[in-house]
């Protein structure tokens, strides 16, 4: 048997469905920060686009909302931004930014 056989991404393919093999990718990076984690997670979840589809499954759910749809589409917009930030904001140490005057 070859060294790298359990690498080989065709036996692998064949075994495990593609989004098992992102999920497993995804959670191998242990040195991704939790906030772009979590961050990444807004992204996803909070897309403006998915505004209208989280309407429909609530009030297919028999559950009513008493704020108007632009609401919770600015809501959603906010979410995704606070996502955004949270994901592809660099780590700064607020600690270090005022006692140097630097960032580094």
């Amino acid at each position: 048997m070859p060294v790298g056989h359990y690498l080989d991404t065709k036996s692998i393919r064949s075994h495990i469905p593609v989004f098992v093999m992102h999920l497993l990718v995804l959670g191998s990076t242990g040195h991704m920060y939790w906030r772009r984690r979590i961050g990444i997670a807004m992204l996803v979840v909070f897309l403006p686009v998915n505004a209208p589809l989280f309407l429909l499954a609530v009030e297919a759910m028999d559950i009513t909302i008493n704020s108007p749809d632009w609401f919770v589409g600015l809501s959603f917009l906010i979410f995704f931004i606070i996502g955004g930030i949270l994901a592809f904001m660099p780590r700064i140490s607020l600690l270090r930014l005022f006692q140097n005057g630097t960032q580094s």
